[in-house]
């Protein structure tokens, strides 16, 4: 059976009339015909082959938050419509028509107004709003390398969902830079073809290198979507509750964009509804995707009433070692403990997991919490160590702390470490293993057999 519509991703430049009017045309004399622009995707609807011209024109004046009607719009398809250009479709400041009379006079006759045109409406709207994505993600994959100077670098470089998401910033910021700069090579080059009487400079190689980096871009989130829902059958759902509350709240958005325009609103308050309309679903989505994220089924835990009447969120999260297993007595006489796996991510380059043991309102019941660190690159293993033993971890040292060497036969390791308190021995210790490391914060003071267990469990797992 064949399908009468067909959906395909068009990742043009903006500017790139030319290649917009040949893209159509070769569909055109295929069997379709371009019905719809989406938001990343252009519909076309099965005719019959044809031989069709297509011309784009632009508006300037007919932003994305112009009040309706635009009147240079109208104007615009009115001139085409008295010339049986027939309109087509919109997107922005574009309008797009047709027509299968090969006699009929090009829209656009007059190449330096034609790129004066472009030009005003690529300041008016796109320019900007590039160059604010541009900043705006670039400001993002700066705070990475800031965190790493300043504090602790090991817990993201273990996380390989941060480090993709990193990329997938990388790659947005890398398409709006070559966007920019193609924009401006063409540009220049028009002008200069323009004034010796030649028609604007053609996109290019540039044309095909968009298209790569977009699809590059597409299919390594819907990879990574792919990955992060097959690892976790709960984090599937999450992307699905995430994914329809997005959608859910960008329609609510363009129903108050195009609402505020067909009242006449002006653009410039149109923009900032639009801004705090968008705020205001984007905190709602997060406080809804916090709560069920937070529910029982979702993170194994529990809401109790502690022994003062409190309500206490616990955690049942398998733990490699545990205060039980150390026989430290039966926990489960504090009706408040909890057994949290606060961390747990890996990455190509490293493995990371924090996790914490203890009772909320009772000081006396033992507690024990514990950082481990798989290290896979070899590289790496100078770094780990010293963002255990240095001032480089979630615990800053104090002045007058300090990690000494201590005795690693206990623990069957090669390296071990106490903190030290102003010269006093505290319970907080860093063991090392070949690739494995481990920094543990005992409430008492452990014995050589839970030594022993501690580093066999921790780093030989």
């Amino acid at each position: 059976m064949k399908r009468d519509v067909r959906y395909c991703l068009e990742p043009f430049l903006f500017f790139d009339y030319a290649g917009i009017e040949a893209r159509l045309t070769a569909m055109a004399a295929r069997g379709w015909r371009l019905e719809k622009i989406g938001r990343h995707f252009w519909k076309y609807r099965r005719a019959e082959p044809a031989r069709v011209r297509y011309a784009v024109t632009y508006v300037p004046e007919a932003t994305e938050y112009a009040p309706l009607p635009v009147e240079e719009a109208l104007q615009m398809e009115e001139y085409c419509t008295a010339e049986s250009w027939e309109k087509v479709e919109e997107w922005s400041q574009m309008q797009i028509f047709c027509t299968e009379d090969e006699t009929l006079t090009p829209i656009e006759t007059d190449e330096e107004v034609r790129l004066a045109v472009i030009h005003r409406t690529m300041k008016k709207s796109f320019l900007p709003a590039q160059i604010g994505v541009l900043c705006v993600v670039g400001l993002v994959l700066l705070m990475p390398p800031l965190w790493f100077i300043s504090y602790d670098p090991v817990p993201t470089i273990a996380d390989g969902a941060s480090l993709y998401i990193l990329f997938l910033y990388f790659l947005v910021v890398l398409l709006e830079a070559v966007s920019l700069a193609v924009y401006e090579q063409w540009y220049c080059q028009s002008k200069r073809a323009v004034a010796r009487g030649g028609i604007c400079a053609p996109v290019g190689p540039w044309r095909t290198a968009n298209k790569v980096m977009v699809y590059a871009l597409d299919a390594s989130f819907l990879w990574f979507v792919a990955v992060m829902v097959g690892q976790d059958r709960k984090m599937g759902v999450m992307f699905l509750i995430a994914g329809g509350l997005l959608a859910a709240g960008w329609l609510v958005v363009q129903r108050v964009h195009n609402w505020l325009r067909k009242r006449g609103t002006r653009a410039s308050d149109t923009f900032e509804y639009g801004v705090m309309v968008a705020m205001a679903l984007a905190v709602g989505i997060q406080f809804l995707s916090n709560g069920i994220q937070n529910t029982e089924w979702m993170s194994k835990t529990e809401i109790i009433v502690d022994q003062y009447g409190r309500e206490v969120r616990i955690h049942h999260d398998e733990l490699p070692l545990t205060v039980e297993e150390l026989g430290q007595g039966d926990m489960f006489q504090y009706v408040d403990y909890d057994r949290d796996m606060i961390v747990d991510t890996s990455s190509l380059m490293l493995g990371y997991s924090r996790a914490w043991q203890g009772s909320h309102t009772n000081q006396s019941a033992p507690s024990l919490e514990y950082k481990v660190i798989k290290v896979h690159m070899p590289f790496l293993y100078d770094l780990c160590l010293s963002s255990f033993t240095k001032n480089r971890t979630y615990d800053v040292l104090r002045t007058g702390d300090e990690y000494r060497a201590a005795d690693p036969a206990p623990w069957g390791v090669a390296e071990a470490y106490q903190l030290y308190d102003g010269g006093t021995p505290v319970n907080v210790w860093v063991v090392a293993g070949e690739r494995r490391m481990a920094r543990m914060e005992w409430s008492w003071t452990p014995t050589a057999e839970q030594m022993a267990l501690a580093g066999q469990r921790l780093l030989e797992a």
